[in-house]
């Protein structure tokens, strides 16, 4: 009976190792054919002359010049689309300080797209130099111009144009302080927002010119949403035929003085 036990158990294990042996070849075929594979085609796909680039798409651009972008990236035609390094091209193309972000794709079998997203300006830097920048929304100086009135933007006046670097952010306090009040007035009323010609800060004190008659907005120092949102309530209720100027500077949450001149 022991020897029938023995015999059993030895039959079990024979037949479980004639099990394995196979298993265990199987997964080293398949594992070097994935291997193999995967080989052959990444070699492939690096070396095939059908991936080579042929077509170079640049598309989100507006005031970038699109001639200039094609030829800085010229150079890439025919190079196979899955060896082009994107990062090569980002910093090539960080030379042009209009843009904000890049996005590469590559469409099979030989088109590279690149799809850019501009900063856009939204105001002029003024000095009494007559340096005239532009710089978007974050503050961004993004070129010098010599003729501010040619796209109707309003211009930030009286700001100091000396420390300021194209392609970098510009950190003066006081295109900081204008910079917020430009983007609140954004948020609140757009409307409101495209009548202002010039930001300007004088005494420590905030004024805004309207852009027809150049009715100036007395905002003083401090309170800046407030008070805005008070200027735009009294801009749209009693206009500015008979004014120039609404001075908010006496205006806060408790006084809701406004002063009509």
């Amino acid at each position: 009976m022991h020897n029938m036990r023995r015999t059993y158990k030895n039959k079990s294990y024979v037949q479980k190792r004639n099990l394995f042996i196979p298993f265990f070849w199987l997964l080293i075929l398949f594992l070097v054919s994935a291997f193999t594979f995967a080989y052959l085609s990444l070699y492939g796909l690096s070396h095939w002359k059908l991936l080579e680039v042929k077509e170079i798409k640049i598309e989100g651009t507006k005031y970038l010049n699109k001639n200039s972008l094609y030829l800085r990236l010229a150079s890439f035609e025919g190079h196979n689309l899955f060896k082009i390094n994107d990062n090569i091209i980002k910093e090539i193309l960080s030379e042009y300080t209009r843009i904000k972000s890049i996005k590469i794709i590559r469409q099979l079998p030989n088109k590279l797209k690149i799809i850019i997203q501009e900063r856009i300006p939204i105001a002029h830097l003024g000095s009494n130099n007559e340096s005239q920048y532009m710089i978007d929304k974050e503050g961004m100086v993004l070129d010098y111009i010599d003729d501010y009135s040619m796209n109707g933007l309003p211009i930030f006046s009286r700001i100091n144009t000396n420390n300021l670097t194209l392609g970098r952010v510009a950190w003066d306090k006081n295109i900081k302080i204008l910079l917020d009040i430009y983007n609140h007035i954004e948020k609140v009323n757009l409307d409101f927002l495209k009548k202002i010609s010039e930001f300007y800060i004088q005494d420590d004190e905030v004024i805004l010119a309207e852009n027809e008659r150049g009715v100036k907005f007395l905002l003083g120092s401090e309170e800046f949403p407030e008070r805005i949102d008070k200027l735009i309530f009294a801009y749209q209720n009693f206009g500015i035929a008979n004014f120039s100027e609404i001075d908010l500077r006496f205006s806060d949450p408790k006084n809701e003085i406004i002063i009509l001149r």
